[in-house]
């Protein structure tokens, strides 16, 4: 069973040797604050220079970990803020939604041949969640793949496996120098050829870890200071899963921008300034304002320590960073607030309201009306602050929800306003009120990964009442995934046979590429529909098989069962009308429908022909 003690700690190892990022050197502190290296003790009672007995499991961890700190030199991730002239470097200002996503390699050696060990991380991407008073919150995961062998320095001889697995986590970044500040909810899951494991970790107690300094500009210097901290690791193979909390120690580096360069990387040509530090035969870094991030990094032929003053380390033989994308999260505009104008009038008489709003980021805004009758009208992209205006008529009387929201240039939209009632009197008169509950909806699969924290649902429901289609729009607030707005919304319908859509929408952030102007990350169209077709990602354009469709029987008072193209299936737990996509963002939505209408009690129908009298109840018979 020993093999499997060695493995497991080989895999506990590694993941700290990934997830740690960005550490050089790990060393650990004694009670009298003496500095030592853990792995070195360990080396002086279980090391390759001992007489093995069998391999050395205690000391292979203390290379991998050794190996692993050096890993951990690697940039974070901080936000795109877009400077077309470079002149002087300021702390990017991240926002909800920013993205990067890298590819990095390690490839290190101790003693040439004792052991070797060669770690890709591939898309690794960094996003956004959260931006506090002091830091952002950035999860991120990646594939991570890599090969390894270790000499036993025994009659077993070399070991050598394959790493195959995922791993996900979240840094906490500091906002005035992008330092890292901690790291938590890392967690590796995968396969060493062919063992499954898995392995959770976080590094707590750290004092920052800061490779940029801002300001600067082409000549400025500093020192990333020295760094400690503890990581706390356990993981392994399902049958050993070791538990440990290690120090940590970084040494301080010196630093220097010594120019401004054109870097090319999968994506794109950036311009960058070019950073150089102190150590090995390379150690360059390139920080792009526009990207808000490290666009690349090389450190080659450089020794880790164990601790400082020790000459014995790994030879660490390359280290390369290279950005694959980005995305600039644009900020949306402020809500506005209700639109202004008048509250009443006449069927088709036009009358124009306005509204006004300002945009975070000075970007220009037009608003969109909805004007509660299916139909909507845009403005033109006014300055940040200005009011725009448009009209609109109504056809037939009715209490219409008129609101409006914001969107900017660069596609960010606001949150819909609150509603201004406007009632219309004349046009058709004779209606029968409608109401509709929209009491739960439920996604029944991801529409959001789970560092999103779930789904923020929007919900259009739309009534045709025989002339026009009438629409409300609401937010859910403060849920996600399960909400329950439990909102009843009254109609006036002049047919029926009045018609119901159903249309609901996660709420993403506007991310967009600014190289080329595509969509990284907009709102999700669920899937509410039992109509073949489905929800689609990053887009809420409608797709007749994600929005649930209804006909109303007034004299009937329920839902059509009559399952067509302009009926769906639906299905009911007595209480409530219940429907669900099935396609890949399916969702299930729970809603109630009641009507006022009442058929006469006595009805008197006089043929015009011959004078025959019918009642209400009676049978008339008509001939062809």
């Amino acid at each position: 069973m020993e093999w499997r003690k060695y493995i497991a700690l080989m895999v506990v190892a590694i993941f700290v040797l990934t997830a740690a990022a960005p550490l050089t050197q790990v060393t650990a502190k004694t009670t009298n604050n003496r500095t030592i290296n853990i792995f070195t003790a360990l080396k002086s009672m279980f090391g390759k220079n001992k007489a093995p007995t069998g391999f050395n499991p205690l000391g292979f961890l203390r290379t991998i970990f050794r190996g692993g700190s050096s890993h951990n030199n690697k940039p974070t991730p901080p936000t795109p803020t877009p400077q077309p002239i470079m002149d002087g470097a300021d702390a990017p200002t991240w926002a909800v939604g920013d993205t990067w996503t890298y590819d990095i390699h390690v490839k290190f050696n101790y003693d040439t041949d004792w052991l070797k060990v060669d770690v890709t991380m591939s898309d690794l991407k960094f996003t956004v969640t959260d931006v506090q008073s002091d830091r952002y919150k950035v999860p991120f995961t990646c594939k991570m793949t890599g090969k390894g062998s270790y000499d036993t320095k025994s009659v077993i001889g070399v070991i050598s496996g394959t790493l195959d697995s995922t791993l996900s986590g979240t840094v906490y970044v500091r906002k005035s120098d992008i330092a890292i500040l901690e790291a938590d909810d890392l967690t590796i899951n995968g396969k060493i050829s062919p063992l499954t494991i898995t392995g959770t970790s976080n590094i707590h107690d750290l004092t920052p870890i800061a490779y940029l300094s801002f300001p600067f500009d082409v000549g400025s210097k500093w020192t990333r200071e020295k760094v400690s901290g503890f990581v706390y690791a356990k993981g392994g193979v399902p049958i050993y899963q070791p538990e440990f909390d290690l120090p940590i120690f970084v040494k301080s580096c010196s630093m220097e921008c010594t120019g401004k360069e054109t870097v090319t990387v999968p994506a794109g040509s950036i311009e960058c300034y070019k950073i150089v530090g102190d150590m090995g035969s390379t150690a360059n870094m390139w920080y792009s304002p526009e990207v808000g991030n490290i666009v690349k990094a090389v450190w080659k032929d450089f020794k880790l320590q164990f601790e400082e003053g020790n000459d014995d380390g790994y030879n660490m033989e390359e280290i390369t960073i290279e950005l694959k994308s980005f995305g600039r999260a644009s900020n949306p505009p402020e809500t506005p607030a209700a639109p202004s104008g008048p509250t009443s009038g006449e069927a088709g008489t036009e009358y124009s309201y306005s509204a006004s709003t300002t945009d975070p980021d000075g970007d220009q805004i037009k608003y969109v009306f909805d004007w509660g009758d299916g139909t909507t009208s845009e403005t033109g992209f006014v300055d940040s602050g200005t009011s725009a205006s448009a009209s609109h008529s109504w056809r037939s009387s009715g209490a219409y929800e008129v609101r409006v929201m914001a969107k900017d240039s660069n596609g960010a939209e606001s949150k819909w306003s609150n509603p201004t009632i406007v009632n219309i009197a004349g046009g058709n008169e004779g209606y029968v009120n409608l109401t509709v509950n929209i009491y739960k909806i439920k996604a029944l699969s991801d529409l959001d990964p789970w560092w999103k924290g779930g789904a923020d649902f929007t919900y259009k429901l739309s009534v045709y009442n025989g002339y026009n289609w009438v629409t409300r729009i609401y937010d859910c607030k403060d849920q996600k995934n399960t909400v329950k707005p439990n909102k009843s919304y009254k109609f006036r319908v002049f047919t029926g046979e009045p018609e119901i859509t159903i249309k609901i929408w996660d709420r993403d952030p506007v991310v967009i590429n600014p190289l080329t102007g595509s969509y990284i990350d907009y709102h999700d169209l669920a899937d509410v529909s039992a109509y073949p077709g489905g929800g689609t990602k990053n887009s809420i354009e409608d797709v007749r098989g994600a929005i649930y469709h209804g006909v109303y029987k007034l004299l009937k008072h329920r839902l059509s069962q009559d399952f067509n193209e302009d009926n769906d299936d639906w299905e009911t737990d007595g209480s409530y009308y219940t429907t669900a996509g099935t396609q890949r963002y399916k969702t299930k939505v729970w809603f109630k429908i009641s009507d006022d209408y009442r058929p006469p009690s006595s009805l008197k129908i006089i043929h015009p022909g011959d004078g025959s009298v019918f009642y209400t109840g009676d049978e008339i018979k008509f001939e062809a």
